[in-house]
């Protein structure tokens, strides 16, 4: 007889390990299925350090990087840094004594954690952009042409009006 009349599945390995393994894996999918769906549902605020700032840095960035049982809002491998937006709920105990937790296990990996609240993102931009700047150690001139993140970011927004303008004529 060439093949056998029935066919064996192999036996799936048993014990703690086994299960605590399986769990693992099906943590780190969830993990990775949040991680996809916020990027795809930024807040205002990390649109807005994403598109007018970090995406046009000259090293790589990751939005919703997923870190050991960790999603960190942005990171930036080249200098382990990860940088933090803080929304509302961050102001509660609960969630501070969780950030404080977040932030000592990512400085015993090695890792620099930047926070920012919304409210900096929204008053203080360009100020948000320079301390990005200072801690990857490059100089704003080494950045489109010489001139100022905030320029850059005026010339943009006039751009951007002037083609809503183009194309919803209601708004001229």
């Amino acid at each position: 007889m060439l093949f056998p009349t029935v066919l064996h599945r192999p036996r799936r390995p048993r014990g703690k390990r086994w299960k605590n393994m399986n769990r693992e894996s099906e943590y780190k999918q969830i993990l990775a299925e949040n991680s996809k769906k916020l990027r795809r549902e930024m807040t205002q605020e990390e649109r807005h350090l994403w598109y007018d700032f970090l995406k046009k840095l000259p090293v790589s960035v990751y939005r919703q990087k997923v870190f050991c049982h960790y999603i960190v809002d942005f990171y930036i491998a080249k200098e382990k840094i990860i940088i933090e937006l803080d929304g509302l709920q961050h102001g509660e105990e609960k969630n501070q004594q969780a950030d404080v937790m977040r932030d000592d296990y990512f400085n015993k990996n090695g890792y620099k954690v930047l926070r920012y609240t919304n409210k900096q993102i929204n008053s203080n931009f360009e100020g948000v952009c320079k301390d990005i700047l200072w801690h990857l150690k490059i100089e704003e001139s080494d950045l489109w042409g010489g001139e100022s993140a905030s320029i850059v970011i005026v010339q943009k927004w006039r751009t951007l009006i002037r083609r809503l303008r183009r194309h919803l004529p209601h708004l001229r």
